[in-house]
């Protein structure tokens, strides 16, 4: 299903959490706080528009961790659960549980771990949300309206 969002004229297409529900709750929490820590906070937005940017980005990472063969995905996803549930021997609550700053703080030692199989646990939500982030029209719009040289390379 296709949701068309209508903000200041510009449009942007999203799923309508459909992928969402294609993993559990607690993957679908932990995937949409990881995508948030992950998105730049730039170019500024208002406070709508960003929402709908996250959304948006949220369901893209949904849809294509979905779209993964289930011989990938299904581990991956399990993978996803142990992210979730292992912040609470440090912080005696899940991932999606914390604040911002402990979310951020977490993500960074796993992002940071000099284990390359822990980094590369983050590596493709991080890919996925940065990808559609800055494909986003809204966020486009935002980065034209900065530089008129990104305007003018777009014609």
């Amino acid at each position: 299903m296709i949701v068309e969002h209508v903000t200041g004229g510009a449009q942007s297409n999203a799923t309508a959490g459909g992928e969402r529900s294609l993993m559990s709750p607690l993957v679908a929490r932990a995937v949409a706080e990881m995508v948030r820590c992950i998105l730049p906070h730039t170019p500024a937005m208002a406070a709508d528009t960003r929402a709908i940017v996250e959304e948006d980005v949220v369901d893209f990472v949904a849809a294509q961790l979905g779209g993964m063969p289930g011989h990938v995905r299904i581990p991956y996803l399990a993978v996803l659960v142990g992210f979730e549930l292992l912040a609470i021997p440090r912080f005696g609550r899940p991932f999606s549980a914390l604040t911002v700053g402990r979310r951020q703080r977490y993500l960074n030692l796993w992002t940071g771990s000099q284990i390359s199989l822990v980094r590369d646990i983050v590596k493709p939500v991080r890919s996925c949300a940065l990808l559609q982030y800055f494909d986003h029209p809204y966020v486009l719009a935002e980065l034209e309206a900065e530089s008129p040289v990104l305007a003018g390379s777009r014609r």
